[in-house]
């Protein structure tokens, strides 16, 4: 032997070696496929269940996917819109950055696709603003020098390997009217007219500088109008209101800083004129605003009111059928104390970007009534809602497939999407109040003004705080309904609040979602929380329902959700229980209630009634005007009368899993 290793070469039959080709074929489709479920699981939806959609404070919006500034050209961000090709049909988000301008193709939500950047025209800087019209992106920046740039849009469609670094089609800066357009705070188009309105440049005053951009390649300054100032943003329309001094005409709303809301007819860009200014109080900056479809109201933010004023998030209202009179009507309050910086009105409605408190979407369908209300959210900044300037900056409501895209200054790109929730008719009864004579239930904590946030009626008790009253041990609810609930939104046959919950088995640890909900005399039950359950969650669910006194009631099997709604009526059948329990009580009238005098509710394992509950009824014996949970009939006293229930109940158990 010299040394030399000796190599064997042994063959396989020619079977073996087959079945071994195949043994390694199937190794590594499955090594693939655990890496595509890998990525699947990395880019999931994340749905809003009990309030968070992950690390995300929600009601009713979805997460689909985050891409963070460092995924989309880093620096940070600021405006948002987008863009649908009628190529291909796909969907895209333009993003602004201190840096330049990101293209997202977001045709699968779930996965975006970052596909490229426009470098800025000339510096950075914390604002960029852009539109889009004929297929083309018109942006604008602070940073000197920069002027407008016009991209090419369809060029997204033709990338294979991205991101691509991209370049103007065309670039706009010469007015002819003693300079050149450079930092520019805002862009404003309307498509209709084919004008775009460069607002808070260098130029004219800093307001409304008119381009023709019939023609997206060839830009063409067409007009200034200066005589109002500083103009912070507008909305300019192809009139369609109420006020027929104005029909066929083009108008700007305009937010003008610290000169309030200024109407201009802008249909001779050669010699525009102020309709009217407007005013109102505690104005501290005139920021943005957006005309509701039918141009009757036009909703409006102030980006330093809260932070000066010392309120909470704002948006004020205004009735523009008269474009000469204007009138304000007011305010919406948020329950949050967030700074508002943008809003866009889609249909029914308006979607706010509100800083730290994220994207706010509110119903405004009455608002001729003055009312606005606020349906679902999305907080893209969970640590804080302060008045402070940092958060979402802005978001677009317009996708065809429902998909808002939300900007964040230091967090990047958010995808949503509001929920499909499920409709709930739901019923049920309490004994302690119930009246066999009627039906129906006494609402006598309603009547003498002793339900969370109502004003009493006498003058010698303390009122009942505001907000739902399953907070506290053992619930830990932190939904909040009811907290801006005063007299006027308890209609007079409110029993009392109750809190539901929703789960895929018997056990408490199913639950895919839990409100607080209010309880009419009736027994019909209604949610002040948009969706607390979407579609999606499940296709069947128990119904817990729980009181702050009458024991914890479970459905007795899974009740389906049968095109889109949830229907079940408590009173009409025992609920569940077990060989050794009871479920519900069964009263003359043959109704079923929920059983009255479980005061103490942080028994475990299940709901039942015991010393303990005397207990809590003994020490506040007497006690008369009070929202009390040892008011076992809920009118308000505490008594002998409520110490009946807990005696006829004692010994009593439900077995519903807590």
């Amino acid at each position: 032997m010299n040394g030399t290793p000796t190599h064997h070469i042994v063959k396989l039959p020619i079977n073996q070696n087959i079945q071994m080709k195949k043994f390694y074929i199937r190794k590594k489709l499955t090594c693939i496929i655990i890496l595509l479920s890998l990525q699947g699981i990395i880019h999931a939806q994340t749905d809003c269940i009990n309030g968070m959609a992950g690390m995300y404070p929600c009601n009713g919006i979805n997460l689909l996917s985050h891409l963070a500034m460092s995924e989309m050209g880093g620096g940070s961000g600021n405006d948002i819109w987008g863009w649908t090709s009628s190529v291909s049909g796909k969907e895209y988000v333009i993003m602004g950055r201190t840096n330049g301008t990101a293209f997202v193709d977001i045709s699968d939500p779930l996965n975006p696709i970052y596909v490229g950047n426009l470098p800025t025209h000339s510096g950075n800087s914390s604002w960029r603003d852009l539109k889009v019209h004929k297929d083309h992106a018109f942006i604008v920046s602070e940073a000197g020098g920069h002027g407008m740039q016009v991209f090419d849009l369809t060029q997204l469609d033709a990338v294979t390997t991205s991101p691509v670094t991209f370049s103007e089609t065309a670039h706009f800066e010469d007015t002819g009217i003693g300079g050149l357009v450079g930092g520019t705070h805002n862009i404003v188009i309307n498509e209709a007219s084919e004008f775009a309105y460069l607002v808070g440049a260098n130029l004219c005053g800093g307001g409304l500088i008119v381009v023709d951009i019939s023609d997206p390649l060839l830009p063409n300054y067409v007009g200034c109008y200066s005589a109002s100032g500083y103009t912070h943003d507008a909305q300019c329309v192809n009139y369609i209101g109420p006020d027929a001094d104005y029909t066929g005409t083009e108008i700007c709303f305009n937010s003008n800083g610290n000169n309030g809301v200024v109407i201009v007819d802008v249909t001779d860009k050669t010699d525009m004129m102020l309709i009217s200014t407007s005013n109102y109080v505690g104005k501290r900056y005139t920021h943005q605003g957006w005309l509701t479809t039918d141009q009757q109201y036009f909703l409006m933010n102030d980006e330093l009111d809260e932070s000066q004023n010392g309120h909470n998030t704002r948006t004020h209202l205004w009735d523009v059928r008269d474009l000469d009179i204007p009138v304000y009507m007011g305010y919406f309050e948020s329950t949050e104390a967030a700074i508002d910086h943008n809003l866009y009105i889609k249909g029914d409605y308006a979607y706010q970007s509100n800083y730290r408190a994220g994207l706010r979407i509110l119903d405004v369908k009455d608002i001729a009534n003055g009312n606005l209300e606020e349906i679902a959210y999305f907080d893209t900044y969970p640590s804080s809602n302060s008045a402070n300037f940092s958060g979402t900056w802005s978001n677009y409501p317009y996708f065809e497939s429902g998909v808002i895209a939300i900007s964040n200054l230091g967090e990047g790109l958010f995808l949503v999407k509001k929920q499909d929730c499920v409709s709930l008719q739901l019923s049920a009864a309490m004994e302690g109040p119930y009246d066999d004579a009627t039906g129906q239930m006494f609402t006598g904590l309603n009547v003498r003004g002793l339900l969370p946030g109502q004003t009493p009626i006498s003058n010698i008790v303390s009122p009942t705080p505001a907000g739902q009253p399953y907070s506290a041990v053992p619930w830990n609810y932190s939904g909040t309904e009811g907290n801006d609930w005063t007299d006027s939104n308890y209609t007079a046959d409110v029993v009392d609040w109750l809190m539901v919950s929703f789960r895929t088995s018997l056990a408490k640890t199913s639950e895919i979602g839990r409100t607080a909900a209010i309880l009419h005399q009736d027994g019909s039950i209604d949610f002040p929380t948009r969706c607390p359950i979407p579609i999606a969650a499940a296709d069947s669910v128990y119904v817990v329902i729980e009181h702050r006194n009458h024991m914890g009631i479970m459905s007795p099997t899974l009740l389906p959700i049968i095109g889109g709604t949830l229907t079940y009526d408590f009173m009409s059948s025992n609920s569940y229980r077990d060989a050794t329990s009871f479920g519900q009580k069964q009263l003359p009238d043959g109704k079923w209630a929920m059983f009255a005098g479980d005061g103490e509710q942080n028994d475990l394992p299940s709901f039942d009634i015991t010393g303990n509950d005397k207990a809590v009824w003994f020490d506040s014996n007497g006690q008369f005007d009070q929202y009390k949970v040892s008011d076992f009939d809920l009118n308000g006293d505490v008594n002998g009368g409520d110490k009946a229930y807990w005696f006829d109940n004692n010994g009593i158990s439900s077995r519903v899993p807590k």
